[in-house]
């Protein structure tokens, strides 16, 4: 007003009531014909709503900016010749230009046709979607500042404010990409491993249709198609003596997401036929939900090997224990033969040097004396022939029985070491067959030449006992131990004749034997013959 020229001003005025308005004021100047300034003119407009109008926008924009330089995605401002006009931090950071270099760039040289490496995408067709109203994402590829191409996802979007122009958001597809082919390379594995695994392998989600099977279901359940495998219902494939078990194994991994082990089980294959399988269930959970993959492996040839390799080895024992049969009545006949010949025709030679000895002359001291030398020599001839018959066979086991022939082998055995040798035995009268009291007597036998040759023990026990129709002998040592099961381990042919013996009459043979603390040898054998027992010739 002192100026004298015209004013301008908003002003923040306080009503009669105290409440804030914003006023608009125009002041001008009058003046007279001289030019001097008489009186002013004012004019005031209520401006309080515009005011508060261009607050919000203020703010709004102000919001609007924080959004477009924090969102995640890259995002471009694009006028109507898709140049861009200005690009917020995380497109600076995905294209590798700066904020200043990026702005007046066309959006259409950063877009480009990744089979051919050029810049042929037509922005126009971009510009035009965006008018619709809602917005479509496009997958194409764009390039870097440093030429690297990669894919992205693109979505304009139409803006009409004082002007037109557009908003692109990019969203950078590279990892998706990346985890995209790593899927697909990954269900490759899965469907190469599927279809060529060696077990037979089928998908069941806990209900009553199988989703998928491999080329080995197939082949195990001899199917030509697997849609044959496909129509059945999964417990209809196995053995009805296995429904039971298949139904607790199948809740046990849908619920507890518990893999189960291999056990045996039976199928039935298309063709009516049995097969030996062993099968498990591992638990698994797709987009679907949770299925089980059932893992079977064929056993049958395997059964049957084993089968067969039983029977052989059955036979093989039944062998080698007719053998040892034949062979202890070999030796029999041998001792038989050996007293019957050899020790009746040694009986005889020694009578007869004594008839001979008796009928020389009293002068004749050179001949009796050589007579002498021969009656000695005939005797140790005698005790060793006697030493062979009673090692080929003691006649005391064949006269007397079981018992007395343990007795006589630890009265023996005292004798031939230095270790006492305590004997227990029953004091009933006990009646096995030839056969098995041959057996018992053969492993007493082997395991006290054991003891000698091995323990260097100081105290031996032997006890026999009659329980529950069976004979129980305990042989046990306080020598260095571990000699019997080191010779177990090393396939001695001393300790598998002994458990061969004992086996092949139905009985047990166990060895416990452990270094410095002795040897306990324990026989179970059946007292009467029972079917296991195999007959000879």
């Amino acid at each position: 007003m002192n100026a004298g020229v015209d004013g301008y001003a908003i002003l923040r005025n306080y009503r009669k009531d105290g409440s804030l308005f914003w006023n608009e004021v125009y002041i001008s100047p009058i003046r007279d014909s001289r030019g001097k300034i008489t009186h002013f003119i004012g004019v005031q407009n209520d401006v309080t709503q515009r005011c508060e109008m261009q607050a919000s926008l203020k703010k709004s924009e102000a919001k609007l900016r924080a959004i477009f330089e924090n969102v995640f995605n890259a995002v471009l401002i694009i006028d109507e010749q898709g140049r861009i006009e200005s690009a917020n931090p995380p497109a600076e950071k995905l294209f590798g230009y700066p904020a200043s270099k990026m702005a007046g760039l066309a959006i259409c040289d950063m877009l480009v046709d990744e089979k051919n490496n050029k810049s042929d995408i037509q922005i126009d067709y971009f510009l035009s979607d965006a008018k619709t109203s809602s917005v479509r994402r496009n997958e194409i590829y764009a390039r870097k500042r440093n030429g690297a191409i990669f894919p992205v996802s693109l979505g304009i979007s139409e803006f009409t404010v004082d002007r037109r122009f557009f908003i692109a958001a990019i969203h950078d597809l590279t990892e998706n990409k990346r985890a995209e082919k790593a899927l697909r390379t990954s269900e490759e594995r899965y469907r190469t491993l599927f279809e060529n695994s060696v077990e037979a392998i089928f998908v069941n989600r806990g209900g009553d249709r199988i989703e998928q099977v491999n080329q080995a279901c197939l082949k195990l359940w001899k199917a030509d198609r697997a849609e044959e495998l496909l129509a059945k219902h999964p417990l209809k494939l196995f053995h009805p003596d296995y429904h039971e078990l298949i139904k607790a194994r199948i809740h046990h991994s849908m619920v507890d997401n518990a893999i189960n082990p291999f056990i045996e089980e039976k199928i039935v294959r298309l063709d009516g036929t049995f097969a030996d399988v062993l099968v498990s269930t591992v638990p698994f959970t797709d987009e679907k939900g949770p299925m089980i993959f059932f893992v079977i492996l064929d056993i049958t040839e395997q059964k049957r090997a084993e089968a067969e390799l039983q029977t052989r080895k059955k036979q093989y024992q039944d062998l080698s224990n007719h053998l040892e049969l034949i062979r202890e009545e070999e030796r029999a006949r041998i001792a038989r033969e050996i007293h019957d010949e050899l020790g009746s025709f040694l009986t005889v030679l020694k009578m007869d040097l004594s008839w001979l000895d008796k009928r020389l002359s009293p002068d004749s001291g050179k001949y009796q004396e050589k007579i002498g030398v021969m009656n000695r020599q005939i005797e140790e001839a005698i005790q060793a022939v006697k030493k062979i018959i009673t090692d080929l066979r003691p006649s005391i086991l064949d006269h007397l029985g079981l018992l007395p022939a343990i007795e006589w082998l630890a009265e023996n055995f005292q004798q031939r070491s230095d270790a006492d040798c305590v004997l227990t035995i029953p004091k009933v009268d006990l009646r096995l067959d030839p056969d098995r009291s041959t057996a018992v007597f053969r492993i007493a036998q082997e395991a006290l030449t054991n003891i000698i040759q091995h323990a260097a023990a100081s105290r031996v026990s032997i006890v026999i006992e009659i329980k529950d129709q069976n004979l129980l002998m305990t042989i046990s040592d306080n020598g260095r131990g571990g000699t019997l099961q080191q010779s177990l381990l090393n396939g001695g042919f001393g300790v598998r004749g002994m458990q061969e013996r004992a086996r092949y009459f139905a009985g047990e043979l166990t060895i416990q034997s452990k270094p410095e603390a002795g040897t306990v040898i324990h026989l179970t054998l059946p007292i009467n013959p029972t079917g296991s027992k195999n007959s000879h010739d």
